[in-house]
């Protein structure tokens, strides 16, 4: 199948057909193909390429001032979840991952590990990095393993078929973590932006919130941003591994970078209940048991 042309929900194809888009590109066009203006932002800009981390442009600047938080953007999905699974094994020194069955987190070597779906993960086992503990999603994980770096989590798993987890997940999972001095990686690259109703799913609760799909609205833009203590008074800001880190707001090691005031104050995704159930057995990745639900959309990453 291939598209010729694509505006607002409707897809023309190759051959004359039209369809309407009811994926929104994977997510990436909440706002729809082609909006004008986001087009017209894009032709508005002087600088469409700066220096990284030398020279940022100034729509950069702006860009991170409208995130929740101090952030490290990349371009795919897939980097901002990488992004936020090294800040966790620089915070804690620990390498374990925790991550659950469905989840979908890209497919670069370390956010495949973590990814849920034993296809992908098996022709690069060899490669894999871990260990990785996979659990059943919307369960609480029981008490994390001594070595476990972080718990990454998709507030809403996509790839897997939309599931929902029952409320208080999230904030299950910032317990088991403030036990166990663990991060808690919020990926919301799907789930967030308004897709489920909340424009930034588990903010309240994650010490590094991953956006992406979305927030370019067709430019490849995605963005991993850790929680500082000083920025809220949020369960998340208490994580000792977070406060351990000495990493900055722009994840340049033993520097010390004041953080902006915190903006907004956020109400954290699901409510105060905690979810139960027995903690599912513990698998080192690559696992050969696959996710329980079939995929029935691809989510691109």
């Amino acid at each position: 199948m291939i598209w010729r042309k694509a505006e607002g929900c409707r897809v023309t194809l190759a051959d004359g057909r039209e369809l309407l888009d009811l994926t929104a590109g994977f997510g990436v066009a909440a706002l729809g193909h082609r909006n004008p203006r986001i087009a017209e932002a894009w032709r508005a800009q002087e600088v469409v390429h700066a220096l990284g981390d030398l020279a940022d442009a100034e729509v950069t600047v702006r860009l991170r001032d409208a995130l929740p938080r101090p952030a490290k953007l990349g371009v795919t999905g897939e980097d901002a979840v990488e992004i936020a699974l090294r800040t966790a094994l620089l915070a804690t020194g620990r390498p374990g991952i925790v991550a659950f069955e469905g989840a979908y987190h890209g497919t670069g070597l370390l956010a495949l590990a973590a990814t849920g779906f034993e296809q992908f993960r098996a022709p690069f086992a060899a490669w894999l990095p871990g260990p990785v503990y996979r659990r059943a999603y919307g369960e609480d994980p029981g008490v994390l393993p001594e070595d476990t770096a972080c718990v990454v989590v998709e507030p809403v798993q996509g790839r897997a078929g939309s599931r929902v987890p029952p409320a208080g997940f999230l904030e299950t999972l910032r317990r088991r973590c403030d036990d166990a001095g663990a991060l808690l990686v919020v990926d919301a690259i799907y789930a967030g932006l308004g897709r489920t109703g909340e424009l930034w799913p588990g903010d309240g609760v994650a010490d590094v919130l991953c956006v992406g799909k979305a927030l370019g609205g067709g430019l490849p833009l995605s963005a991993s941003g850790p929680r500082t203590s000083t920025r809220t008074r949020t369960p998340a800001a208490r994580s000792p591994a977070l406060r351990r880190s000495s990493c900055s707001t722009r994840f340049r090691p033993c520097s010390s970078v004041s953080p902006r005031p915190a903006s907004v104050s956020r109400r954290p995704a699901g409510t105060a209940a905690a979810c139960s159930g027995p903690a599912p057995e513990t698998r080192r990745t690559p696992s050969s048991a696959a996710c329980s639900s079939s995929p029935q959309a691809s989510t691109g990453r």
